[in-house]
């Protein structure tokens, strides 16, 4: 993998900081900014072009001290981390699955789920997890209502 992202603006709003709100713990403002890392994959028979995305949390203090641009290049790499634990902090996180539309893939009989972060140790290294079966893909009730 490159040893750098960049910086990339919101689709929807053309800004970099996309703010969450207000904390009412401590009263700052907080929020996040994606980092964007494209390569070649040349691992299998065939040569990919793989993006990954990372969102980074931040205050508006600490982002507007040190202002970020779309575009800008930043020192680091993007993991991919995989775990049989859901992110509690992300309701709509969906499991690993086999293919678009695959299966769930398990690991000992639960669902792998896949995050990815964005860090300057450029020695991290990912964490992956094998899939060890894979769930049969669920029929959908309008699929059986149109048939």
């Amino acid at each position: 993998m490159k040893n750098s992202v960049v910086v990339i603006a919101n689709k929807t709003t053309g800004l970099v900081f996309n703010s969450t709100g207000i904390s009412a713990k401590d009263g700052k403002e907080y929020g996040w900014y994606t980092v964007q890392s494209t390569f070649v994959d040349r691992s299998g028979a065939m040569d990919k072009v793989t993006v990954l995305s990372a969102l980074r949390s931040t205050s508006a203090e600490a982002f507007n001290t040190s202002p970020l641009v779309a575009g800008e290049i930043l020192d680091g790499k993007i993991l991919i981390k995989e775990s049989v634990t859901k992110n509690p902090f992300k309701a709509n996180q969906e499991p690993k699955r086999a293919g678009k539309d695959g299966g769930v893939l398990l690991f000992n009989g639960l669902p792998i789920y896949r995050e990815t972060e964005f860090t300057t140790d450029l020695s991290a290294q990912n964490v992956l997890v094998a899939y060890t079966s894979t769930a049969p893909v669920a029929v959908k009730a309008e699929a059986i209502l149109n048939s």
